[in-house]
C-alpha cells in the first residue's frame, strides 16, 4: 500500500477565468511545466488550491482532469478534505474510481477533533471510502487549529487505518518531524510541507517534500537537494537562504494570491483567487516581481 513518494510534489493552482469560474483547460499546461521541472507528482485542491473554496462538483472535475492529464507522468494525490464526513467519503470513492495514485486529507475545522482518538476515528472512515489508496493525513495547524500530537497520531492511525502510510507534515516544528519519522522504526512516509525549511528537513531524513513554491521554482530546490547529497552544505545553505527570503516576500502580500502570480513567471496565468481571499493589484505584483528578479533565482552561480 505505501506508495513510497519521493522528491518533490507540487501543491498546484486551481486555475481560473477572470469570473473565477475553473480554467480546467490550463491543466494540461501545469501538468506539462511540472513535468519538465522534474516534479515527481501534484497535491490537488488543497491550500494552495483553494480546495475549501471549491463545491464538490467542481472538486471531482479537477480531480478527473489531473488524473487523465498526469497520471502517466505524474502522481496525483487528491486531497478529499472537508467538514462534513460524507462529503469526504465521496471525494474519496471518486478518487480511487478514477486511478488516483493516493488521497489525503486535512482535519475538519469548524467542529475540530478535540483528541487524537477522534481524529483517527474520522479519518478512518474517509480513508475507507477507498480501499484501494494509500492515505496520507495532512497536518495543517495553522490552516485547521488541530494541533493536536502527531507522533501519538501516527501510533494510533498505523493500528487503525489499513490504508494510512504517512503525514503531509505542513508545520514548522522541526523537533516533532524529527520525531515523526522515527516512530515504529520509521514505518510512516512523513513529507514535509514547509519549503523554506526543507534543507533542516533533509538533514533529519526526508525523502520528500510538498510546497507550493514547487510549481515555478522546481529547479532552485534540485539544486539545493544535489548540493545536500554531494555535500556541499555551503550552496545548500545559499539556496535554502533564498527559499527563505522567496517565502518571506509571498507572506508579505498572501501565499496564495502572490504564488497563484507567481505562475506567470513559468508562463501561465492561473487567474485570480477566489473571496475571501484577495487579488494583488497591478502595483503590488510589480513589486513583488521585482523583488523575486532581485533573488536571481535561476543563477547557478551560487
Amino acid at each position: 500500500m505505501k506508495p513510497n513518494l519521493r522528491g518533490l510534489i507540487a501543491a498546484t493552482h486551481t486555475p481560473m477565468h477572470p469570473d473565477c469560474s475553473i480554467n480546467f483547460d490550463m491543466i494540461d499546461e501545469q501538468a506539462r511545466i511540472l513535468t519538465e521541472n522534474g516534479v515527481q507528482g501534484a497535491f490537488i485542491c488543497g491550500t494552495t488550491g483553494e480546495g475549501m473554496s471549491l463545491t464538490i462538483d467542481e472538486r471531482l472535475r479537477m480531480a478527473e482532469h489531473w488524473v487523465a492529464v498526469a497520471k502517466n507522468s505524474l502522481h496525483v494525490i487528491i486531497h478529499v478534505g472537508h467538514n462534513c464526513l460524507s462529503d469526504c467519503k465521496v471525494l474519496a470513492a471518486h478518487a480511487q474510481k478514477i486511478g488516483a495514485t493516493a488521497i489525503s486529507a486535512a482535519a475538519p475545522c469548524f467542529f475540530k477533533p478535540r483528541k487524537v482518538e477522534y481524529l483517527v476515528s474520522f479519518n478512518a472512515e474517509v480513508a475507507a471510502a477507498a480501499p484501494d489508496l494509500p492515505f496520507y493525513y495532512y497536518h495543517s495547524p495553522g490552516m485547521t487549529g488541530v494541533k493536536l500530537s502527531m507522533v501519538e497520531f501516527l501510533e494510533a492511525a498505523g493500528e487503525k487505518i489499513p490504508t494510512f502510510v504517512g503525514i503531509k507534515f505542513n508545520h514548522s516544528d522541526v523537533m516533532e518531524f524529527n520525531q515523526c519519522l522515527r516512530v515504529n522504526s520509521g514505518a510512516f512516509e512523513v513529507l514535509g510541507g514547509c519549503d523554506e525549511i526543507l534543507l533542516s528537513l533533509l538533514v533529519l531524513g526526508a525523502q520528500g517534500a510538498i510546497g507550493s513554491t514547487f510549481n515555478y521554482a522546481a529547479p532552485v530546490y534540485h539544486r539545493l537537494i544535489d548540493a545536500y547529497k554531494t555535500g556541499d552544505i555551503s550552496t545548500a545553505r545559499t539556496l535554502q537562504d533564498k527559499v527563505v527570503k522567496l517565502v518571506s516576500i509571498l507572506l508579505k502580500f498572501g501565499i496564495v494570491p502572490t504564488g497563484k502570480a507567481m505562475m506567470q513567471t513559468v508562463g501561465l496565468d492561473c487567474g485570480p483567487v477566489r473571496s475571501p481571499l484577495c487579488n494583488l493589484s497591478k502595483e503590488q505584483i510589480d513589486v513583488v516581481f521585482h523583488k523575486v528578479k532581485s533573488l536571481d533565482l535561476s543563477s547557478r552561480d551560487v
